[in-house]
């Protein structure tokens, strides 16, 4: 007697001809046939991770940065331009006030600040006036309704540029979300890239602090996506393959440009 088996899952044979795989070995042909193409789903979608990574990469590298920004800051001998921030906030208790405080101690010396509060419910105001502490550079405006036609957000910006008695010596408007956190040199950077470039609309990208695992695993993976479909590096060109994109998070207008283009009304 003598037998010899073929690798996983294959049939035994004798000198008295075929013997049918046993359960075992049907379930073990089975694992084979199925594990093969997850193998190969996993290593396609590992090879995509890494080209977008790899195009992650050499975009941040050829992209102006915020520490560009405070190089060329550092480099002015002009005074500071002057920036409205105009920040449109809802319900935002719990985060508006690291916000305030984010702008109070920024280096740029020649900034306001209007909080559009819409239909704040939640004490907003009150929280905010506490963490201005009388500072003359701040502003709160209450807002208590919204017209027919417009979002919240959009219309809370409108009233805060219309109303604001900061408005007219603006020469930049900033517009974060109220649950932003800026670094003590972010406007002096953002202006410095404004003047050095020229440029009409300028927008940081923001980053995610991550608390949890959930945080971990998600926020890289969107971020990758977001960028995979809006190349940054085609939002800056200047011809017909161009894709525009901003982050609504952060975005600076020359406001000149802004009032040109008929502001939020076109919204």
């Amino acid at each position: 007697m003598w037998s010899a088996r073929f690798g996983i899952g294959h049939a035994f044979y004798s000198r008295h001809g075929y013997a049918p795989p046993t359960p075992m070995h049907t379930m073990q042909l089975l694992y084979t046939v199925l594990l093969i193409p997850l193998i190969v789903a996993s290593l396609v979608t590992m090879i995509y991770w890494l080209v977008v990574f790899v195009r992650i990469e050499q975009t941040t590298r050829r992209l102006p940065s915020g520490t560009d920004g405070i190089a060329l800051a550092e480099a002015r001998t002009e005074p500071d331009i002057p920036i409205l921030v105009v920040i449109p906030a809802h319900d935002e208790a719990g985060s508006i006030g690291a916000l305030i405080r984010s702008l109070r101690e920024q280096d740029h010396e020649r900034f306001h600040a209007v909080l559009a509060l819409d239909r704040c419910a939640d004490g907003t105001a009150a929280v905010a006036i506490r963490e201005i502490e009388g500072d003359h550079r701040f502003e709160v405006i209450e807002i208590d309704e919204c017209p027919e036609g417009w979002a919240g957000k959009v219309n809370a910006v409108r009233v805060g540029i219309e109303r604001s008695v900061f408005t007219p010596d603006a020469e930049l408007l900033l517009l974060p979300d109220a649950d932003c956190v800026l670094h003590p040199s972010c406007l002096r950077a953002a202006a410095a890239l404004v003047e050095d470039r020229s440029l009409d609309l300028l927008s940081f990208l923001s980053e995610y602090p991550a608390e949890s695992w959930f945080e971990l695993f998600v926020q890289p993976t969107a971020g990758f996506e977001l960028m995979r479909q809006y190349p940054l590096l085609r939002a800056n060109r200047f011809d017909d393959r161009q894709r525009p994109f901003a982050n609504g998070q952060f975005m600076l207008f020359r406001a000149s440009f802004y009032r040109e283009m008929g502001g939020h009304a076109v919204v």
